[in-house]
């Protein structure tokens, strides 16, 4: 869908910057940053800075959730 887009990486990095927001691009189809995105929201609520949620690709199975 990139040819579809109406605000570059750079023109979204910049605006969040500017508002200091947190800036993430995500995909729920691929599932790119979700877990980061998630991880770095938790921090911002709580403080915390440890143990985050591991961003590896273990199969089903395998995740502690």
């Amino acid at each position: 869908m990139v040819d579809r887009r109406q605000v570059t990486t750079e023109e979204g990095q910049e605006y969040a910057n500017k508002m200091n927001l947190l800036f993430f691009e995500t995909s729920a189809k691929t599932g790119t940053n979700i877990k980061t995105l998630f991880n770095e929201l938790a921090k911002k609520l709580t403080g915390i800075e440890t143990n985050p949620i591991a961003n590896d690709d273990k199969p089903e199975g395998e995740k502690g959730f």
